[in-house]
């Protein structure tokens, strides 16, 4: 099960935030994205037993999640390029 699965079946089972970034091992900024984005999206409360599927979780994310890009594609010396 993927973790965005199991952290909507471990909500709907009574699991803490706390609890549930142990088990799934992951940090609390990660786990607070999801929650929101979720949240938003009316994916998080229901059945345990009756989970979404893994794409509209996913797109979910995506959608709440504000897109970066990577630090290394970044220039640094995009600034300095009239001088240069």
């Amino acid at each position: 099960m993927h973790r965005l699965q199991e952290r909507v079946r471990l909500h709907r089972m009574g699991v803490g935030c706390r609890e549930a970034m142990r088990l799934l091992r992951i940090g609390c900024g990660v786990e607070r994205e999801y929650r929101r984005a979720l949240q938003a999206e009316g994916l998080w409360d229901g059945d345990p037993a009756d989970l979404p599927d893994l794409e509209t979780l996913q797109a979910a994310v995506r959608k709440h999640r504000p897109a970066r890009a990577a630090p290394q594609q970044t220039s640094s010396i995009a600034s300095w390029s009239d001088e240069i």
